[in-house]
């Protein structure tokens, strides 16, 4: 029988496009191969819907290696396949295997290169928010401090996308916890990309590029950049625009570690930035706004021509009537704060006779009965004498750990060698069953009485417990950029982890262990975490 003659095809008719449609998941990821467009969008928005139906079919598509399928897409010709490409890895990245998956095989660098250089919104905001997802664990802000992922983020602060600001400040502030990022934040412009976020519609990002500017203030270089390119002027503009009042609290915050620095207390000096604190906080009646201000009131009269230019605007009357007033609040910070305050502020002849004229002192003998213990020590701490910043042995330690352990050659020996120095310059060794009797404290009460101050500089400290140990370690980790976390637990427990590359049998490459870092009974010792040994350290059972 002859075959039936086909159909002639008519000139100008257009043939209907290919449809196809499958509910097994290995076809789907099979056609991620495909070289037609088409089929491959129609791929990825099935793998989307897929994934986001639950984690089982998360896990279930990890089997048909649809992650480097996904990450090359992300380079797709087609925007639209990027965009989908985009979106179903972003979903996938929520679940914690996928997350372990992405951290081994060196996918974070890709992503980080995409979100550096695709000007697309769209791929922006989920890159971006797989990023996030993965920054929300230490193991993954350890991975994107190794991708450098902080001038990339900054890159999109750019984007007019509030989805794409969102991710990437909430990135930022998951990683901007060690030094180096901090610098790299300082580097790639951070500081302007924040400020100019000041006109943003969406509050919250606001507040969030707020964060972003008080943790660049933990170093020098940030607090150099904020007074160069005219921010404490413009934070403190912010402060006379009644529209921003919500965020006065986290503006003063910027400006207290900003004002760590001496020359950005002259420029608030000269701009008017003393008036401004005094008006604000007799203007507010926020308890945290005021205790703010009696932060940056207490750096700021450090200044001996602060101090005299504060007196004249009755900043010791303020703090009398605005902050000491409110002891019936219960607002311990608050109270903290203006006690301090007024203890720089009375190292003058003429604040302490305001203070007896207004009834300051009858106010700080009133809080010696408080029930919280700061608030007795500072109402009834000595005035606090001006003193340097500058920690000269703590700088040499600093110099040490990066000269001498930065160039070890693994993460493991770092960890072992800065926990054993640490122990060594903190009093050293100390066995378990001589903790209840063992205490630094009267070496450091000795330290206060001598500065005559609650705050001391470390490198006089010769002898610390748990807490000083696992600060010391944090700080001098972030200089030598060895991944490290500190830890509060409870009854007093301070400890630090540090992330090492797992060479065990079988582990993926790229793997890592975290390792809780002994410090005080066998100092060097790493202990992986969930064993035994590491959680009787933690929890001191």
């Amino acid at each position: 029988m002859p075959p039936p003659k086909a159909e002639p095809i008519e000139r100008g008719r257009v043939e209907p496009p290919f449809c196809w449609e499958t509910h097994t998941p290995h076809t789907v990821a099979l056609m991620l191969n495909a070289t037609e467009e088409d089929l491959v969008l129609k791929a990825c928005q099935s793998l989307y819907k897929f994934a986001h139906e639950g984690e089982m079919n998360q896990a279930l598509l990890m089997q048909y290696d649809i992650l480097r399928l996904l990450l090359g897409h992300l380079q797709h010709a087609n925007r639209s396949v990027r965009r989908m490409a985009a979106m179903t890895l972003s979903e996938l990245a929520s679940n914690g295997a996928v997350q372990a998956a992405l951290l081994s095989d060196g996918s974070v660098a890709t992503l980080v290169a995409i979100l550096g250089r695709d000007d697309d919104h769209v791929v922006d905001e989920f890159v971006s928010g797989a990023l996030g997802k993965m920054a929300a664990e230490p193991v993954g802000q350890a991975a994107l401090l190794a991708e450098d992922a902080v001038p990339a983020l900054v890159a999109r602060l750019v984007s007019p996308d509030p989805d794409v600001l969102k991710n990437c400040l909430d990135t930022l502030l998951a990683i901007l916890h060690d030094f180096q990022a901090v610098r790299s934040l300082v580097a790639s412009d951070g500081i302007e990309r924040a400020l100019a976020l000041r006109g943003v519609q969406h509050s919250v990002l606001f507040s969030m590029a707020l964060e972003t500017l008080r943790k660049a203030m933990y170093i020098e270089e940030g607090r150099q950049r904020l007074r160069e390119v005219g921010g404490l002027e413009d934070l403190l503009a912010l402060l006379e625009d009644a529209a921003q009042e919500a965020q006065f609290a986290r503006i003063i915050a910027v400006l207290e570690h900003a004002s760590l620095d001496t020359k950005n207390v002259r420029v608030m000096h000269h701009n008017g930035g003393l008036l401004r604190m005094v008006q604000t906080a007799r203007a507010s009646g926020q308890p945290e706004v005021l205790a703010q201000c009696g932060a940056v009131i207490g750096h700021l009269g450090g200044d001996e021509l602060c101090r005299q230019a504060l007196h004249e605007l009755g900043a010791e009357t303020v703090i009398v009537s605005a902050m000491l007033g409110s002891a019936s609040t219960g607002s311990a910070p608050l109270l903290v704060a203006a006690c301090e305050a007024l203890g720089v502020l009375s190292l003058s002849l003429r604040a302490r006779r305001q203070l007896v004229e207004h009834a300051g002192v009858r106010q700080l003998l009133r809080l010696l009965d408080s029930d919280y213990p700061a608030v007795r020590t500072a109402a009834a701490s000595p005035p606090a004498q001006p003193t340097s910043l500058a920690d000269t042995r703590l700088a040499e330690y600093v110099a040490y750990v990066r000269t001498a352990l930065a160039p070890l050659e693994s993460d493991q020996r770092q960890g072992n060698a800065l926990a054993e120095l640490v122990a060594r310059w903190l009093g050293g060794a100390v066995a378990r069953e001589q903790l209840g009797s063992w205490s630094p404290e009267p070496h450091l009460e000795e330290l206060r009485r001598r500065h005559a101050s609650n705050v001391l500089p470390v490198g006089d400290v010769e002898q610390a417990g748990l807490r000083c140990r696992a600060l010391l370690y944090k700080f001098l980790a972030d200089q030598m950029s060895l991944p490290c976390t500190l830890n509060r637990g409870s009854y007093g427990k301070y400890w630090n982890s540090v992330f090492v590359a797992n060479n065990e049998p079988g582990a993926p490459p790229g793997a890592y262990l975290e390792q809780v870092v002994d410090l005080i009974h066998q100092p060097g010792r790493m202990m992986t975490v969930g064993t035994k040994e590491a959680l009787e350290y933690t929890t001191g059972l």
